[in-house]
């Protein structure tokens, strides 16, 4: 297959998304802002608009996000053997490490040391999912009726044990719902 201009190798693919299995921490969703720094800053191949439209459709379909969203670039840039690349640079990484800590490391878990390392590793984690989700819902919601929902959503989620996917569901039906004059987002037409 001749390579167009412009897009990256599979090899680059596979380069690029074994260094974020490989060194991104958390789980898909804290993984975004290391993402969207490689993919729109650095290497200026979408912009934010078009990551978070993307990173939207990576979350909303089954699977860990990550690989999603591997698999929607590499595709973009490098169809199948793009998207195989990408994803298998991936998952790489974590399987390994997984592998590693499952053989040796389990039985040092125990140590007051390794406890210490894990909570703040906790920690780390969970700052970097307040800050993308604070990123998200800022780019995201564009209109009074859009916060309102995501406000009603979130506090549906915190405080009840309705599955997620109910509240998902549930908000995108009501988000499709024009409001009077209004187009079908909230916003003046």
């Amino acid at each position: 297959m001749q390579q167009r201009v412009g897009q990256p190798r599979h090899t680059t693919l596979f380069c690029i998304f074994l260094r974020l299995g490989a060194f991104s921490f958390g789980g898909g969703i804290a993984m975004a802002e290391v993402l969207k720094f490689e993919l729109v800053h650095r290497r200026k191949w979408m912009s934010e608009d078009a990551f978070y439209d993307d990173f939207t459709l990576a979350t909303l379909v089954p699977g860990a996000i990550i690989v999603n969203m591997a698999c929607i670039q590499g595709w973009r840039y490098g169809r199948f053997f793009g998207a195989l690349s990408a994803v298998v640079g991936t998952v790489l990484p974590p399987f390994a490490i997984i592998l590693v800590v499952a053989i040796y490391a389990v039985s040092f878990f125990e140590y007051p040391l390794i406890q210490g390392f894990l909570q703040g590793g906790a920690l780390a984690v969970g700052a970097l999912l307040v800050y993308t989700i604070s990123i998200f819902a800022h780019r995201k919601i564009r209109s009074w009726r859009g916060g309102l929902l995501f406000a009603g959503a979130t506090l549906v989620l915190m405080g009840t044990a309705i599955h997620p996917l109910v509240v998902l569901f549930t908000l995108a039906g009501l988000f499709l719902v024009p409001l009077g004059r209004t187009g079908v987002h909230g916003d003046s037409p």
